[in-house]
Order: C-alpha cells, then sequence, then structure tokens
C-alpha cells in the first residue's frame, strides 16, 4: 500500500473519539483567530470584487459569504472566505512548517458543512479540520528541499491537499474515492510566492 492510502485511510478510520484534547482545543482556537482575521480582512482591496465576480457566476445558494452575507454555491464561498483570512496575513501559523493551515481548511470546511446541513454536527467538522490541518503540517515538515526558494508557497501548495481532505471526511468519501480526490488535488496544487506580491 502507498502513502496516499495509507493517509486516505487514516482520515477515514480518525473520529472525534481518537482526538487529543488539547488538539481539539487548538482547532477551536484557530476557528475563532481565522474568524477573527477574515472579518479584519473583509474590507480589504480585492475582497469586494472577488465578491462580485463570484455573484456573477451565480449557481445554487448553498454556503454563506461571511460578513457580506450572500448566498452561493460552496466552492464559491470558501474561495472568497479563504481570501478574506489570508487578506491581512495575520492567520494562524505553523512556524517550523511555515504555513497558514486554517485557511485552507477552515471554509472549505464551514462550506461543506452549511451545503450539508444538519447531518454536520461540531464534532464532525472538528474532526475533518483537524485532519486537514495535520496532513498539511506533515506534508510541509516533509519537505526537504525549500521551497520558497524555488518560488512556490507552502500554503496553497499543500492546501489542496488539506481541503480535500475536510471536504472528503465531511462528506464521507470511503478510502478509494479520498484517494481520487487526492488525485484531482494535486492536478489542482499551485501557488507561487513571490516578494512583490506580499503586503509590506
Amino acid at each position: 500500500m502507498d502513502a496516499i492510502n495509507v493517509i486516505a485511510k487514516f482520515i477515514v478510520d480518525t473520529t472525534y473519539e481518537k482526538l487529543p484534547i488539547d488538539t481539539v482545543e487548538v482547532v477551536k482556537k484557530q476557528i475563532m483567530d481565522s474568524v477573527a482575521v477574515a472579518l479584519a480582512g473583509s474590507t480589504q482591496a480585492g475582497i469586494s470584487e472577488l465578491r462580485d465576480i463570484v455573484k456573477d457566476w451565480n449557481g445554487k445558494e448553498e454556503s454563506t459569504i461571511w460578513v457580506y452575507g450572500d448566498k452561493l454555491p460552496c466552492v464559491s464561498t470558501a474561495q472568497v472566505n479563504a481570501t478574506m483570512i489570508h487578506a491581512l496575513d495575520w492567520d494562524d501559523t505553523h512556524d517550523t512548517a511555515v504555513l497558514h493551515p486554517s485557511v485552507a481548511t477552515l471554509p472549505t470546511g464551514l462550506a461543506i458543512a452549511e451545503r450539508l446541513g444538519r447531518i454536520i454536527d461540531g464534532k464532525k467538522l472538528i474532526t475533518a479540520l483537524v485532519l486537514g490541518n495535520e496532513l498539511s503540517t506533515r506534508l510541509c515538515l516533509a519537505t526537504t528541499v525549500s521551497m520558497f526558494e524555488r518560488g512556490w508557497h507552502y500554503t496553497t501548495l499543500h492546501g489542496c491537499f488539506s481541503a480535500a481532505a475536510v471536504a472528503g471526511k465531511l462528506l464521507g468519501l470511503n478510502q478509494e474515492k479520498l484517494v481520487n480526490a487526492f488525485g484531482l488535488a494535486y492536478h489542482q496544487a499551485s501557488g507561487i510566492y513571490s516578494a512583490s506580491m506580499m503586503v509590506v
């Protein structure tokens, strides 16, 4: 069995009851932190423009764009909400991994949870967020080549996989389907890092 199957099995098999209490508390703080920085980021340049773009795309009313209240497809709302979280670059940081884990996982998790409705409770959401954050953090820590020196940004590069993990867990995917989701995420993985793009 190769690594992706081991990862998928771990995600599928992990339940809330298996999570360490301190890990649950960390994720609760990450949720509060992410929502707070999203509120601050909601007025930054580019946010209202991105919102206008996804509103023009229209689509099924599944999830809510924070602050603004628009209901759009969960993919669109996750994109806008994530952009608000990272707009000021104040979001949670794993210093060793050089990663902002929650910017990919929380908007994905809340958008999917809202779309699915009452079948997703707080424990299921927290479990999915823990697994997504752990996956992206471990991917970063396992990287032996400096991605920054090669022009790549860890958060976006590995965030595709953590978002897939969160969505897959909440959607109840089995191991085979989750592996397929990771395959799709692999083909979407991207994210350049440029000093000229950073807010100073």
